[in-house]
């Protein structure tokens, strides 16, 4: 898959150009998969106890967290490769 290139910054506000800056180059579908193993290694250090843990009782826990993170990797991976039915552009995020 082809590398996309990153958006104008006319095309975004400009407050989201920070986020935009961290995505590292590469192959989207590619780095979200990686993100999903450092996520997973990540979690694992904290062991099974420590990924139950929350700052404060009505906040989400580490493992709850992680969860998130990598069900939305997942999905923005699945996006990216089977764009819409009638859809004949480049996939996109």
């Amino acid at each position: 898959m082809t590398d996309m290139p990153r958006p104008a910054p006319a095309a975004y506000a400009p407050y989201i150009g920070r986020y935009i800056d961290l995505v590292p180059d590469g192959d989207i579908p590619d780095r979200l998969a990686r993100s999903v193993e450092e996520t997973a290694a990540l979690v694992a250090g904290f062991g099974a106890e420590g990924a139950l843990r929350r700052y404060a009782p009505d906040k989400w826990g580490v493992k709850e967290v992680a969860g998130h993170e990598l069900h939305h990797a997942a999905v923005l991976r699945e996006r990216y490769r089977q764009p819409a039915p009638a859809d004949n552009a480049e996939p996109r995020l």
